[in-house]
């Protein structure tokens, strides 16, 4: 729908729904159906710690796509929806001190959970976004 008709873009709905396409809150409870360590009472923890992580990749791919979609005429990149109220650099920005932010509140709500290291786990979020940057004009 984006696609054909760029205005009907929602910024609320494109961040609340894009993270989803990760997918990193199902393959995280798949990881963790096959891990000795569950605890079935941290499993609500654990998901909170995956939807903060999914939202969190998806501002790293939102960011390493942006030019390549750009070019391919492809309007449905969260910054593009972003920059109607502010400049693609400022939206950019924004977007990466919620990553940061992120990456903080999984370390801190990870911390009732004792089935996975968190902060590992933000750490590899990190090494993702770090992959990403390097494969700009790749992916």
């Amino acid at each position: 729908l984006i696609s054909a008709c760029p205005e009907a873009a929602s910024l609320i709905e494109i961040q609340m729904l894009g993270p989803n396409n990760m997918g990193i809150t199902a393959f995280g409870v798949i990881d963790l159906m096959a891990s000795p360590r569950l605890r079935l009472d941290d499993l609500g923890a654990c998901r909170e710690v995956f939807t903060l992580g999914q939202r969190a990749g998806r501002i790293s791919n939102t960011i390493a796509t942006f030019a390549r979609e750009l070019s391919e005429g492809d309007v449905t990149n969260e910054i593009i929806a972003g920059a109607r109220r502010t400049s693609e650099h400022a939206y950019r920005g924004q977007i990466l001190r919620e990553f940061d932010r992120l990456i903080d509140e999984i370390w801190e709500r990870g911390q009732a959970q004792r089935t996975f290291d968190s902060q590992r786990y933000g750490v590899g979020l990190r090494e993702l976004h770090e992959l990403h940057m390097a494969m700009v004009g790749t992916i």
